[in-house]
């Protein structure tokens, strides 16, 4: 009777993971051919910025600053087997719109339980981040390194959840030598971690953060410190003669999939700490992209999707608990 029942449970067991194997496959076509789509429509309604940093002089390492101090992505490219430099740099927008929804999936999986479940939610990240990147705007300019933060970003919040500082601190310094916008990931860890910050452990990473990036970022002036262009770029006066008008209020309010402003409204019902603590980090970054960028490119948010979309979930999470809860006799 005893290997009877092995063998059932052998064959059961078997079973289970072929029909695991199945929906994993299917999964990662389904995201191969989402993520496609999205590079198509990219790289079709978006237009490649020919005056300071044009493909092929960023490949050549010859862009105006600030734009060549994000090295990473031309450095892939010239790993890319492929002759045009434009499709070297559609196939790692691919590769990246593929690896953003994977890690996304894998940061879904600390607040949903089941795969399938999480696979599903996670596809909702492409559509989230086309409000940024894809639909018309009024600068729909293209750049190499927009889709890779928004990988980095979700990597980085795995990591940053977890705790897992070694494979942290490669990825935060892989995605500071995407961007420098990199500093989000310590915003929203210094904001998610703030009621420890009387332990020596708050102030090591802190600091350990913000000297790597510091040190990148130095780095990579004096590499380039002979190209044109400038240190650093301001937009205040632009992004207020911009912002005045409201008959944009749309268009920003839209950003993120309007995500951002259910974050905002429903606040109070996101139950997890790390995320709940985590966007108030969105106030110093919105500050600084004011600052230093320009708001009608909502590109420049984009990377924050990860963030903002799983706070909606975890709010759709709680309201539909509490809808149980009331529906309960």
């Amino acid at each position: 009777m005893s290997d009877a029942l092995n063998a059932a449970s052998g064959i059961s067991s078997t079973e289970s993971s072929s029909r695991r194997f199945v929906q994993a496959l299917l999964f990662l076509v389904l995201v191969g051919a989402a993520a496609w789509h999205f590079t198509m429509l990219r790289f079709t309604f978006n237009v490649e910025f020919q005056s300071q940093a044009p493909l092929e002089r960023l490949f050549d390492f010859e862009a105006d600053r600030p734009f060549q101090y994000r090295i990473l992505l031309p450095a892939l490219a010239r790993l890319v087997p492929l002759e045009n430099v434009s499709l070297r740099f559609m196939a790692l927008e691919w590769v990246f719109s593929v690896l953003s929804v994977l890690a996304f999936r894998s940061f879904l999986r600390r607040f949903f339980e089941g795969q399938l479940f999480c696979s599903l939610l996670s596809l909702l990240l492409l559509p989230v981040m086309s409000f940024n990147f894809v639909l018309p705007r009024v600068t729909p300019l293209w750049f190499p390194w927009d889709v890779p933060a928004v990988f980095f970003m979700a990597a980085g919040l795995v990591l940053l959840y977890d705790r897992r500082w070694g494979a942290f601190y490669v990825l935060f310094a892989l995605a500071t030598l995407n961007r420098e916008t990199s500093c989000f990931l310590t915003m929203i860890w210094f904001f998610a971690n703030w009621n420890t910050r009387h332990t020596r452990e708050f102030w090591i990473h802190l600091c350990a953060q913000t000297g790597l990036w510091l040190v990148i970022k130095l780095w990579l002036f004096e590499q380039f410190s002979h190209r044109s262009g400038q240190f650093l770029y301001s937009h205040i006066q632009e992004n207020l003669d911009y912002l005045i008008s409201p008959a944009v209020w749309p268009l920003m309010l839209s950003s993120l999939g309007f995500t951002w402003l259910i974050a905002a409204v429903g606040f109070p019902l996101i139950r997890d700490d790390f995320i709940r603590r985590g966007l108030l980090a969105l106030i110093p970054i919105g500050i600084g992209l004011f600052l230093v960028g320009r708001v009608v490119e909502t590109r420049i948010y984009g990377e924050l999707a990860p963030l903002t979309l799983t706070a909606v979930l975890l709010i759709g999470a709680t309201l539909h608990e509490r809808e149980k809860a009331t529906a309960t006799p």
